[in-house]
């Protein structure tokens, strides 16, 4: 049976090193790469294709959110398990938004680790209980998000998730370029996103 192929993504020697330890431990799981920073990662995951990427958040450089989002962006099956030190709701939020299929606390178990991975690798969304109680919460607090879009944004959302261009989506709707420029940077407010890339995946994710 071929084993787990697992990139490390971590900026502290020290939690490379106790990662690795813990996942070599087991003969199904190996660690194929360690990079120091989210656009390491980025390169990393493009260059040896693993299996499952352990990621932190807080590095420097560009952080595991934003290397998420670039990861799943060029290779739509990559599959991303966060590790960190934070639990609290934005972040846990924002790496569900950038396509992340587990969140774990870095006081995890070294079992609880190797689960997830295991299970992630195979697909699986792993959300441990402590933060599966935020995530419903997220949740909830996105769907009642969406209400504050108005017809006419969730219009222009579902198109810019199709791929249109300004000025497909202005044609499409009888509007001006500059109207859709302002209904895309409401959208970015409203939903607390960065760039249009951030709506094409937020769009997609929520299949407008």
């Amino acid at each position: 049976m071929d084993k787990i192929n697992v990139l490390i993504v971590d900026d502290h020697p020290l939690m490379r090193d106790a990662l690795r330890d813990a996942v070599e431990t087991e003969d199904a799981l190996q660690v194929i790469g360690e990079a120091i920073n989210g656009s390491q990662a980025v390169q990393m995951a493009a260059d040896l294709k693993p299996d499952v990427i352990l990621m932190d958040l807080y590095m420097p450089v560009m952080d595991g959110i934003e290397a998420t989002r670039e990861i799943l962006r060029t290779n739509p099956d990559a599959k991303v398990l966060i590790i960190t030190s934070s639990g609290e709701d934005k972040k846990v939020s924002a790496a569900v938004r950038a396509g992340a299929m587990g969140y774990l606390l870095k006081d995890a178990s070294r079992d609880q680790i190797l689960y997830g991975l295991k299970q992630v690798a195979q697909g699986k969304r792993f959300i441990p209980p402590e933060i599966g109680e935020k995530l419903a919460r997220i949740l909830y607090a996105e769907k009642e998000e969406l209400i504050t879009l108005t017809p006419r944004e969730q219009e222009v959302l579902t198109l810019v998730g199709d791929g249109f261009s300004n000025s497909e989506i202005a044609l499409s709707l009888c509007l001006s370029e500059a109207t859709v420029r302002v209904h895309i940077s409401n959208m970015l407010g409203k939903l607390e996103l960065k760039n249009r890339s951030q709506v094409v995946a937020y769009a997609q994710k929520n299949k407008f």
